[in-house]
């Protein structure tokens, strides 16, 4: 009988242990865009969320002037500054923890696509498609100190 309840303690804690560490780990905050070619950083964003929308804002990256402005876009985005617009807005957060309905603009092309960010392994996962998802492709961004971001490339 004692053997018992070890074992249904033991396995209580490892499900709870499971359950911590399967759970939805925040957007909010720090991180670094990775070229895919060269696996070296392209920005850093501050990611937040204010009544219920995960904006991302980018707040450094390499070379950066704080009159540089996005030439490329179209319609509201054009001539907008590229440090504090919000290039990521995504309205409806899952119960996975990752968020989707809402919008990703290339800054660099001007280009606006679907998006889908959630966390996976420490990462953040920043999926752009058009139409459906599975036109899409993702990226792996990298988690980021508030020092690092402000620090810039």
């Amino acid at each position: 009988m004692k053997r018992c309840s070890i074992i249904f303690v033991l396995l209580t804690i490892f499900m709870f242990t499971l359950a911590v560490l399967n759970a939805a780990a925040p957007i909010e905050g720090y991180w670094k865009s990775i070229d895919e070619d060269t696996g070296k950083p392209t920005a850093f964003w501050k990611f937040s969320v204010n009544s219920g929308t995960l904006t991302g804002q980018i707040i450094s990256y390499k070379d950066m002037k704080d009159e540089d402005i996005c030439e490329e876009c179209s319609g509201a985005f054009k001539n907008k500054p590229i440090l504090k617009t919000s290039w990521i807005r995504l309205t409806n957060q899952n119960d996975d923890g990752s968020w989707d309905n809402g919008y990703i603009i290339d800054s660099r092309i001007g280009k606006q696509y679907k998006a889908k960010i959630w966390v996976e392994s420490g990462n953040l996962m920043v999926r752009g498609y058009i139409g459906v998802e599975a036109l899409g492709r993702t990226q792996v961004w990298k988690s980021a100190t508030k020092e690092a971001a402000l620090k810039g490339l």
